[in-house]
């Protein structure tokens, strides 16, 4: 188990160290790779058309912690997961059992200069806001 959870952890770092090549002059990620890990702080990019950006963050639907994701039609395909903290609770229908996970998927489709805004709330209001530039070449 701990030999699984190490790869896990290993092979997670090294798929984020090798999509954050940072410019330090400009502070602005260049992912050469498939999939590039959104920074939960506004942030730059500079990536090719299909690439994938992955955000992840904490939810609890029940509570009304969410988050959701605002960008230029057409820019971006856009898919979502959710890892549950306890799956069976959910299954059940148990109340406040719906913690967990929620993962965002958006594939570059179009060339040019985007903006993404992720908004965090808590209950229908703004909590907190990320913006991310990301030029796709």
């Amino acid at each position: 188990m701990f030999v699984k959870i190490l790869f896990v952890v290993v092979t997670t770092i090294s798929a984020i160290a090798y999509c954050l090549a940072k410019t330090p002059s400009t502070n602005t990620t260049t992912s050469e790779s498939t999939v590039c890990v959104l920074q939960a702080k506004d942030s730059t990019y500079v990536a090719k058309v299909g690439t994938r950006f992955e955000y992840t963050a904490e939810i609890h639907g029940s509570v009304g912690i969410n988050f959701y994701v605002e960008y230029e039609e057409g820019a971006f395909k856009h898919d979502y997961s959710v890892k549950y903290d306890n799956p069976q609770a959910v299954k059940v229908g148990m109340c406040g059992g719906d913690s967990g996970k929620k993962t965002l998927t958006l594939t570059a489709l179009k060339k040019g200069k985007h903006t993404v805004k992720i908004i965090h709330d808590f209950r229908g209001k703004t909590e907190k806001e990320i913006t991310c530039q990301i030029r796709i070449k």
